[in-house]
């Protein structure tokens, strides 16, 4: 969360200039077919062509987390088929990396310890070829100032996602600290806002998207969050139950409606939201939900939302609008929209499985759940106890806080 607290600098300090830039991508003409001819192009490509392959996707708006966040992970998965070079290489992140120089020679270590492993790669053929680009990145001044820290977090939620990757991205190739433009402009108003840099460090830029950083973590004014009640007709006087999850059938949305049933008929003030979009032209999600608007059998007071990939400002909202944030998946990895709400103070109610059972922690942040009944009693019981839901909404944030911010590391 961004928020900020009232500061004189020590000594007069420069108006921070937004700019903006955009990637223009360029072919290089090198392509690979073979794994050992992708090595071979990584060893001899331009360092800018490493720098778009693993950051040039963040410029592309999407709904949910991408499975692999460089083109060299997506290929080695989808190209030639081999799911353990992919996860390594997906795991690389280049902000640990001191220059492109090292990130490049650890994708080659990376790729050379997985054709020792299995000669068969040495002649697997991809399936489709990896065509090397390189970008240029062009900077342009928006003319927009900003005379101090407190006109911060309204200029971060107006700001397009392509400024944000100049100064929160690109930054760290320029400046001396590897840093980003915010946090080191911040240090020159002093230590009071010591605070405010640690938590714009806390934000992970790789393993998240631009419009993300812009929207999902910074803290809203309220009316900015009653405007969102109004746009999707809830009423902020009576409990809020909110799941944002892509439509399929491994997050369960028909069950949570059952669940929600069960519940209203003995908290029948209840409005449940179902936010998160689909895969596109995967026909199973858009059979799950179709499932799901049958299920609701036009309950006025649930809320299907069908959200578009860019629509991080909106579930930003939605969560902190939410009394009960519920997470009910059969299966679930490390489910980040359950972390969000932790961090944003909500108690989560969420499947027994999985990553899951490492985020919430029974009966402290929220409550785990194995049936519909189960999540009915929980949904059930915390709107008659709001000072447990404001105990265990500070308890999450505590646990996000000490458990999965990348400075705690």
């Amino acid at each position: 969360m961004v928020t900020t607290q009232s500061q004189q600098p020590a000594e007069q300090t420069k108006p921070f200039s937004v700019k903006d830039c955009a990637l223009v991508a360029l072919a290089t003409g090198r392509k690979a077919r073979l794994l050992q001819e992708l090595k071979s192009g990584i060893s001899d490509v331009d360092a800018a062509s490493i720098y778009h392959h693993f950051w040039g996707g963040l410029l592309q708006p999407r709904f949910e987390e991408r499975e692999y966040n460089n083109d060299f992970a997506a290929w080695a998965r989808h190209g030639i088929h081999d799911a353990v070079l992919a996860e390594r290489l997906a795991a690389l992140n280049p902000t640990r990396f001191p220059d492109l120089e090292a990130l490049r020679s650890e994708i080659i270590a990376q790729i050379e310890i997985r054709l020792d492993e299995t000669e068969l790669l040495f002649w697997t053929r991809a399936t489709h070829q990896f065509e090397f680009i390189c970008s240029q990145i062009v900077v342009f001044d928006t003319g927009r100032r900003l005379s101090g820290p407190a006109e911060l977090p309204s200029a971060l939620t107006e700001m397009s996602t392509s400024s944000i990757f100049y100064h929160f991205i690109d930054a760290r190739r320029r400046t001396p600290d590897g840093g980003d433009d915010f946090s080191d402009w911040l240090a020159t108003w002093g230590e009071g806002f010591a605070d405010l840099r640690e938590q714009l460090m806390n934000i992970d830029p790789y393993f998240g998207s631009l419009s993300e950083l812009r929207d999902k973590h910074v803290d809203l004014e309220p009316r900015a969050i009653e405007h969102i009640c109004e746009q999707y007709q809830l009423d902020p006087q009576r409990p809020l139950l909110v799941q944002v999850s892509r439509f399929d059938r491994f997050k369960d949305p028909v069950g949570v409606i059952q669940a929600y049933r069960l519940a209203k008929q003995f908290v029948p003030s209840l409005q449940l939201v179902l936010a998160g979009g689909g895969g596109g032209d995967d026909p199973e999600d858009e059979a799950v939900l179709s499932e799901t608007r049958a299920a609701a059998q036009r309950d006025e007071n649930i809320h299907i939302l069908l959200l578009p990939a860019d629509a991080h400002r909106n579930i930003n909202a939605l969560q902190r609008a939410a009394d009960i944030v519920l997470q009910e998946s059969v299966r679930e990895g490390f489910g980040l929209t359950v972390t969000e709400a932790m961090w944003k103070g909500k108690p989560v109610i969420g499947g027994d499985v999985g990553g899951i059972r490492l985020q919430v922690i029974n009966h402290h942040t929220g409550f785990l759940v194995s049936t519909l009944e189960g999540a009915a009693l929980r949904i059930r019981y915390l709107p008659h106890q709001r000072e447990r839901i404001d105990e265990m909404g500070r308890k999450a944030r505590k646990f996000v806080r000490e458990n999965f911010l990348i400075t705690r590391h």
